[in-house]
């Protein structure tokens, strides 16, 4: 070991000096900061953070390259650490639609633990003290716990009073004993996919732990869930292994993994899909039942969250069929997949699906005006047309900034990687395919078809989806699609770039993993150090 350290003396010393120095530049924003608050602590709390990312960085860094311990070990622990740290970062419901899932994990919460889970109303019944964190004003501790439309939700703007406001919770927040309700509406989904979230609240709630201590308790178990999903992916999947752990590096993937969002459960079911697939494809001789059975079950939680991707069942095409044991072990595999996306989607999003197809009206509830309906798609092909085609030439690079790690948060503008980072982490993604190390197995010709056509149809569906739901008839482009929903696909997409016509020669793909994670270390110090600028007057 000493002597491939040695060897890579000068890539680790021009690493640690590239993130110090920005590290020491950042901290002057926070040194600003402390002087208008006079809040001292906001120093040491970022000192301990850079200081902790760059030795987390360099140790992930030395381990990959520089020894014989397993990678995806090194690599799994560096992202739940990474996680760990965006809770830090990013405190209180800030994640986009947070407020929503998180009333969701706390309606499940109720049902584990044999409470009433909601009100006449439909309102989440939710403990008294856990209204501050849906409250942050203090409206509704006010008026007696009254039920206020918009109040201030903690984390949704990015503030340094949440610092502060983190630092002294259980002092300006006492455990008033009662219950009352959110005022938030709950996600109708699958409550598979707030089970790990689910399980923290409760335990938050057994220990009579502080609103903010049960919140993270629900982030660190959606975290943990999610670690041990895209873990499990990474060991099982044949080929691409340095792909996928690499989409799981993004800074958008790990935000939404540290959050309470059903997203993190939605990426970590489709990676192991993906991987399931390529393993029954590539590397099993044949297919059992508990294969079937288990893409089955990961059909059934995934489809009713998004619909669109209950498509990602034609992967299954993949798999040959000369894998089964006769045809009739085909067959069936196909009707216990396709039963299992499509009738947990139906049991779960049939009103919302009716209610597409069947509205001639439709009126945008956030701006008022009409929207597209699919009658009206119908009826003025070219108009549509017009409106897709703007939408790909106009909004293309959100989509990639927003996938990669723009508009973090509650997809906040000021919430955002730097533009030369999403370039880097770009740059990797697309080189890791490419790099020699990944090279052994390629995608079959035909396969890369399928994979193709499964891509394009869930982005066509995505698409359309969200021109009906949220897009009024006067926008020119199609609004409310965001690159975030791209990451679930992102392995299977980055699998069609590896040929062996235009391939590196060279094995770079552990230096890019810890090129990843060092982009990933200095966005979330620079996050820490951009939110302390944001003082209100």
């Amino acid at each position: 070991m000493d002597e491939i350290l040695s060897k890579h003396k000068k890539l680790f010393v021009g690493a640690f000096i590239a993130m110090a120095v920005p590290a020491l530049w950042h901290g002057y924003y926070v040194i600003m900061a402390m002087h208008a608050t006079g809040h001292s602590f906001l120093l040491t709390e970022y000192s301990v953070l850079a200081i902790g990312l760059i030795m987390l960085s360099l140790c992930a860094g030395i381990f990959m390259i520089c020894t014989n311990y397993r990678k995806e070990l090194i690599w799994i622990v560096t992202v739940f650490l990474l996680g760990i740290s965006f809770i830090r970062v990013m405190p209180g419901l800030s994640a986009p639609d947070e407020p929503s899932h998180y009333a969701s994990a706390y309606y499940l919460s109720n049902q584990l633990m044999m409470i009433q889970p909601d009100d006449e109303e439909g309102r989440v019944i939710i403990r008294k003290q856990d209204v501050a964190l849906e409250d942050a004003g203090g409206e509704r501790a006010e008026n007696e716990y009254a039920y206020i439309d918009d109040a201030e939700v903690f984390g949704q703007t990015p503030y340094e009073e949440n610092y502060y406001a983190v630092r002294n919770w259980n002092r300006d927040h006492e455990a008033e004993p009662g219950m009352s309700t959110s005022a938030h509406i709950r996600v109708v989904t699958t409550p598979l996919v707030y089970l790990p979230q689910a399980i923290g609240i409760c335990l938050g709630r057994m220990f009579n732990s502080s609103a903010l201590t049960t919140l993270n308790l629900g982030k660190i178990l959606n975290l943990l869930a999610f670690c041990m999903m895209v873990f499990w992916a990474v060991i099982r999947i044949p080929f691409g292994k340095n792909i996928m752990m690499a989409s799981v590096l993004l800074p958008m993937t790990i935000n939404l993994a540290a959050s309470m969002s059903y997203d993190a459960m939605l990426i970590g079911c489709a990676y192991m899909f993906i991987a399931e697939i390529l393993h029954l494809a590539y590397g099993a001789e044949t297919v059992e039942w508990k294969n079937i059975i288990l893409l089955a079950v990961i059909l059934a939680v995934m489809s009713p969250c998004k619909i669109v991707y209950s498509v990602i069942v034609f992967l299954l095409l993949l798999v040959p069929r000369n894998k089964f044991k006769n045809t009739g072990m085909y067959a069936a595999a196909w009707t216990i997949c396709i039963i299992a996306a499509i009738g947990s989607m139906l049991l779960i999003n049939a009103t919302v699906i009716a209610g597409y197809a069947a509205t001639t009206v439709n009126d945008v509830p956030w701006s008022g005006e009409p929207g597209f309906t699919v009658s009206y798609v119908l009826h003025h092909p070219l108009d549509s047309l017009r409106v897709i085609y703007d939408t790909l030439m106009y909004q293309g690079e959100y989509y990639h900034e927003t996938m990669i790690g723009a508009y973090l948060g509650n997809i906040c503008e000021s919430l955002d990687v730097p533009y030369f980072i999403i370039m880097i982490l770009s740059a990797g993604l697309f080189l890791l395919p490419l790099s020699a190390g990944e090279q052994d197995r390629q995608l079959q010709g035909r396969d890369r078809i399928i994979i193709l056509l499964v891509c394009i149809v869930i982005f066509a569906l995505l698409l359309g989806s969200m021109m009906i739901a949220w897009t009024p008839i006067s926008s020119p482009v199609i609004l409310g699609v965001q690159g975030r929903y791209f990451i679930p696909l992102l392995p299977a997409a980055l699998l069609l770039i590896r040929n062996r016509k235009f391939a590196l020669t060279e094995n770079i793909d552990n230096y890019i993993l810890f090129f990843m994670i060092c982009c990933d270390a200095f966005a979330l110090y620079r996050l820490y150090s951009m939110i302390c600028l944001y003082i209100p007057n």
